[in-house]
């Protein structure tokens, strides 16, 4: 920007000294010197937009560190039966057809986890399930983990545990509605997270 600015002082300075001239080979250097104008105006110009895109991404990076963030994966966490005693094995989708990998871990839940990587904290209002069908499940109420609305803090992470079909005409009644689905998060800030889209198998 000091460029331009020096290179557009020379050239209206320029300008002045030859309006007190009078012959023909001024016209040549006129020319040369609108030529010249011209360009400077153009690289203002051009230095002005890359200032104000410059500034308009550091606004919106210092909005986005400012408040929550939140990713949201989701995964089938087995518990103990009868009792869920705090002990989770997470694993793929894939593990609602195959098992868990312990025996003693035999009740499944679709664990949706959170992780909030903002500076503010947020709260969790709903988590469901939704099939790219368009249709969704949830429930009012988990026996693992936290129930909705719960508070996700800044820089933490929290898992969501929602049943998951516990046998094979369960999970086959789920496949019909949609082999495709996703966890939905609606977030106290007001707007909406979801995982990718995931394969039931």
């Amino acid at each position: 920007m000091a460029a331009s600015a020096g290179g557009a002082g020379w050239i209206a300075w320029r300008g002045f000294r030859l309006l007190g001239q009078n012959n023909l080979s001024v016209s040549a250097e006129a020319a040369s010197l609108q030529a010249m104008a011209a360009a400077a105006v153009l690289v203002a110009t051009l230095a002005l937009v890359g200032v104000t895109t410059w500034y308009a991404w550091l606004t919106r990076l210092s909005v986005r560190q400012s408040g929550p963030i939140v990713t949201v994966e989701l995964s089938v966490g087995w518990v103990m039966a009868p009792t869920p005693q705090g002990q989770v094995f997470i694993g793929p989708l894939s593990s609602l057809e195959d098992g868990a990998p312990d025996d003693r871990f035999q009740v499944p839940f679709f664990a949706i986890r959170l992780w909030n990587s903002g500076n503010t904290k947020t709260s969790v209002d709903k988590v469901q399930i939704g099939f790219r069908s368009g249709f969704a499940y949830m429930t009012n109420h988990t026996a693992v983990g936290p129930n909705c609305p719960f508070p996700l803090e800044a820089h933490s992470s929290e898992t969501y545990f929602l049943e998951a079909p516990d046998n094979p005409d369960g999970l086959e009644a789920m496949r019909k509605i949609s082999r495709e689905i996703r966890a939905e998060v609606d977030l106290g800030s007001g707007s909406k997270v979801h995982s990718s889209w995931e394969q039931l198998p």
